[in-house]
């Protein structure tokens, strides 16, 4: 294919800059824009604060007096909380950026590098109380007196804080010798400024209403080693346990009456030690149990690693037992060298060696369930097996649990999906258990009182409702066998639901969706269902919408929120229902006509609703009647994009759509070139706005824009057993379309670039049309014979099951359709690539095996096709590390400069960088 190179697309760009005075976006314009993270509310919703983060630098926290009107801002800032009565906001201040960057050039310690502080700001003033050396702070969730911190361990530059900011005088203590890995614990009295100290503590928390603070201490000459819980109303401290004793797990009740953790004989040398159990009644000021493992069989111990915690009301507190491993212990006659180092895989294990060693901390922390009734002392089992998950109806006080066991299948995981379960049902207070699903695939959960059970099973593509009392079921999907699963997955597996909405206050109804509406179901089966929505073939899908977390239902005193989104437009509304009359209302939330809100939140008790834009184009800011944030000021200052959604049919006849990202200054007797990005269907995204930022492994779509590209985004829709076709008979079609409707399109100068699934189609297009100038893969799969056998590290899986059930959509095994795996692997057809690529595969990949990358380079290197690979040192899937994702963004796109712009070869495609010049040379 002949590609024009020498269009004026950069005489272009300069053009619309002195045009619109705006300025194309650079990789160093990245660290502008900042994300808006950590927004609170006080309760009541009088004050909001949020964090401005950039890319790089220094964090500041906006606050705001909603009621007065009034704003300011905190520098350095991170973690911000308000007290219960809203008048006080606490920010961490951390160090400055430059600062630590200069220390970690000078190669210091970090036990050098300045402490945190912390400040607490009034909310009416803006006024503030500042407390230096700071390593971590808690506030009571319910009461506005208290908190308590951790004392840093070295102090800042004193000659950067102001004479006001002045820490509170601590009463004079005599200094205890402080032990390793132990800090102070400081009580601190809001109202008063006043302190309390306490050494050598290790760990340390509030009961919800503060009502008391726990701690767990090594000991100092005041206090001796043990658990304490201190009164701050009173100051009176309670002693839990004695000296020489190892302890974890410390956890109250949200009342602040109880109290519970594990405790041990210490054994600086026992890998495991023999934990007990310990609860205690602080109103009784008495131990309410001290167990061991023999309320269960021999062999066992209490597990310290896994949960140990109360239910919402306290009623109950749950804790766990383990195998006994104290009698496996190692070998210390031997050297480190001198042992065997291996993993023995065996055709009997449920779960192959890889996933049991990136699951090992997991492993430690299963256990076998009990809880303990705090009033009647009554200690119940609650499953049998530590693999077994458990789920206790109404936050854990409720008379029902789920249990479910996955070891009957887990052979099967390796190539089954989604993967079976057994389910019971356990009565916790007969302690019967009834098996209710056996080898089960779909979803199933606990009404929130735990009266009633209810799933979706998709081997039958069925919803049930069951009263677990009386144990009678009610088949919900009577009204229409087949409008309640996802008609629309393409997967070669049986398909999930749509899904449900909740519940309605009470319990009256439980709501489950269809396509494009929901049904209101009776559980009692007396109250016909009441469906709402359009009919099932409309073009708007109504889904139901839960603003108040809070609840665990929707109240019936209120309207049901509903969000509609229309199938065929992507436009977006909110109508609420009136549960009385069942009528829809259209309903918008105010903040700016024409808006549809993306995020919504409200305080404790109400106040001012809080809502966030969503906007393709614009960042989503917060607002309420009006707007309250504006986070990226700057981007007016830029060349920025539009976009469109474009329909198109398919090579089979059926409709699609994609998005088309174009500059917004674009003129259009220009042509301009075009990067195609892919996944599967990203369609719905058309009002999601997209910041510029390096890129983890995909292109930035404002980036291209603003820098003259047109970016084109089609929906894919597969076949079982054609995922490499189905990907050409709608991307190239959707290709053509676009040129067909968008004549300014340079149809000789079409980029494509994906990641993963992304990587491996665009790995797969190049070797059936030489419609595309260039393009880049992100981990591409390009042998699918030998990715078939090959393991997901980052899980420890075998990738049998997604070839077999997902993503990869073959649908057989290796054996049972051979000819599909190599059909749809690229390099199989690497002879007949005319397109010269980038590929990226990082050497520390757990999702794509890097070797999949390094087969497809080797092959096209060796048939002298234009190829380069990109391998990031102890790199994911994705890149994590900032200086990775600027060098990729400088790479890929001097790699597109070039094949679509007719800009000079990078040195680093040109030339190549030599080991020996690695980390050295850049070749930008």
């Amino acid at each position: 294919m002949k590609v024009d190179l020498l269009l004026p697309i950069t005489a272009m760009v300069f053009c619309l800059q002195i045009a619109y005075g705006q300025k194309p976006l650079t990789i160093n314009d990245f660290n502008a824009w900042k994300e808006l993270q950590d927004m609170a509310i006080s309760t009541g919703g009088k004050h909001l604060c949020y964090l401005e983060k950039p890319l790089v630098g220094n964090a500041h926290i906006v606050m705001h007096n909603l009621t007065a009107g009034t704003n300011d801002t905190f520098e350095n800032a991170a973690g911000p909380a308000y007290t219960f009565n809203g008048k006080f906001l606490a920010v961490t201040r951390v160090a400055d950026y430059e600062q630590i960057r200069s220390l970690k050039l000078k190669k210091e310690k970090k036990e050098l590098f300045p402490p945190d502080s912390l400040f607490l700001i009034k909310t009416s003033t803006f006024d503030y109380q500042f407390i230096d050396l700071v390593k971590s702070w808690k506030l009571p969730e319910t009461n506005s007196q208290w908190m308590a911190y951790a004392k840093a361990d070295m102090l800042p530059n004193k000659g950067d804080v102001k004479e006001e900011e002045t820490e509170p005088k601590a009463k004079p203590l005599a200094k205890p010798k402080k032990l390793d890995g132990c800090f102070t614990l400081v009580l601190y009295n809001i109202q008063t400024q006043e302190k309390e100290e306490f050494s050598n503590v290790k760990t340390y928390g509030f009961s919800s209403n503060g009502r008391i603070l726990f701690y767990h201490t090594l000991g100092d000459s005041g206090q001796s080693e043990g658990v304490y819980v201190y009164r701050p109303n009173d100051g009176r401290p309670t002693r839990m346990e004695a000296d020489g004793k190892s302890f974890a797990s410390i956890t109250c009740d949200t009342a602040g009456r109880h109290i519970a953790f594990m405790y041990g004989p210490k054994r600086p040398n026992a890998q495991v030690n023999p934990y007990r159990f310990f609860l205690y009644d602080l109103d009784k000021s008495e131990v309410v149990a001290d167990l061991d493992a023999n309320i269960m069989d021999p062999g066992w111990t209490m597990n310290h690693l896994g949960k140990l915690y109360f239910s919402e009301k306290g009623h109950r507190c749950f804790f766990g037992l383990s195998p006994d491993r104290s009698s496996l212990k190692t070998d210390t006659t031997l050297l480190d060298e001198e042992r065997p180092k291996l993993d023995v895989w065996s055709y009997m294990d449920g779960r192959l060696q890889p996933q049991q060693l990136v699951e090992l901390k997991d492993d430690a922390k299963q256990a076998v369930t009990f809880c303990i009734d705090v009033k009647t002392k009554k200690v119940t089992q609650i499953n049998d097996h530590p693999a077994h998950t458990v789920v206790v109806s109404n936050k854990g006080d409720g008379d029902f649990a789920l249990l479910f066991d996955p070891l009957p299948y887990e052979v099967e995981t390796s190539w089954e999906y989604p993967w079976p379960r057994d389910v019971y049902l356990k009565n916790l207070n007969s302690e019967s258990s009834t098996l209710l699903l056996a080898r089960f695939i779909g979803s199933v959960a606990l009404s929130p009182s735990g009266k009633y059970t209810y799933w979706f099973d998709q081997e039958s593509g069925t919803w049930w409702i069951m009263d677990n009392k009386s144990g009678k079921k009610q088949d919900v999907s009577r009204f229409n066998p087949s409008i309640f699963v996802d008609i629309e997955d393409d997967h070669p597996s049986k398909p999930a639901s749509y899904g449900s909405g909740g519940w309605a206050e009470g319990e009256k109804y439980l709501i489950v969706n269809d396509k494009t509406g929901f049904w209101c179901i009776d559980p009692e089966g007396r109250l016909p269902a009441r469906r709402v929505g359009k009919k099932p073939d409309g073009r708007w899908a109504y889904r139901v919408e839960k603003w108040d977390t809070e609840l665990p239902y929707h109240a019936l005193s209120k309207p049901l929120r509903i969000r509609a989104v229309n199938h065929n437009t992507k436009e977006e509304k909110y109508v609420n229902l009136d549960w009385g009359t069942w009528q829809l209302t259209e309903w918008s939330p105010g903040p700016a006509a024409g808006t549809t809100p993306s995020f919504f939140t409200q305080s404790r008790n109400g106040g001012t609703p809080i809502f966030r834009i969503k906007s393709s184009t614009d960042y989503p800011d917060l607002f309420t009647t009006k707007q309250i944030s504006s986070v990226n000021p700057q981007q007016k200052d830029f060349a920025w994009y539009k976009v469109e959604l474009v329909h198109y049919l398919n090579a089979d006849g059926d409709s699609m759509m994609g998005l088309l990202y174009l500059p917004e200054s674009l003129d259009a007797t220009k042509k301009y070139p075009m990067i195609v990005y892919f996944y599967e269907r990203m369609s719905d995204y058309l009002h999601t706005y997209q910041s510029p930022k390096p890129s983890y492994s995909t292109i930035s779509r404002s980036f291209y824009c603003s820098n003259g590209y047109a970016v084109f985004v089609p929906d894919i829709q597969y076949k079982v057993g054609q995922p490499g076709p189905s990907a050409f008979n709608c991307i190239v079609p959707g290709v053509l379309s676009v040129l067909h409707q968008y004549p300014f399109i340079d149809h000789g100068r079409i980029g494509l670039q994906g990641q993963s699934w992304g990587g491996y189609q665009t790995a797969y297009l190049i070797t059936r049309t030489d419609l595309f100038a260039c393009g880049m893969a992100g981990a591409p799969v390009s042998n699918m014979t030998s990715a078939y056998g090959g393991m997901r590290w980052g899980s420890g899986l075998h990738r049998a099951f997604q070839y077999e059930h997902g993503q990869s959509r073959i649908g057989g095994t290796l054996w049972e359709k051979p000819l599909w795996y190599l059909e749809n692997s690229p390099i199989f057809y690497a002879d007949r690539v005319q397109t010269p690529l980038l590929i990226m595969h990082n050497d520390k990949d757990g999702a794509v095996p890097w070797y999949q990358g390094i087969e497809y380079f080797t092959a096209l290197r060796r048939l002298e096709k234009p190829v380069w690979m990109l391998t990031y040192n102890e790199e994911d899937h994705n890149l994590t590390k900032l200086p990775n994702r600027i060098d990729l963004s400088h790479r890929m796109f001097g790699f597109f400069n070039h094949y679509l712009k007719g800009e000079p070869m990078p040195v680093w495609m040109e030339q190549g960088i030599p080991a020996i010049d690695k980390e050295i040379k850049k070749g930008y």
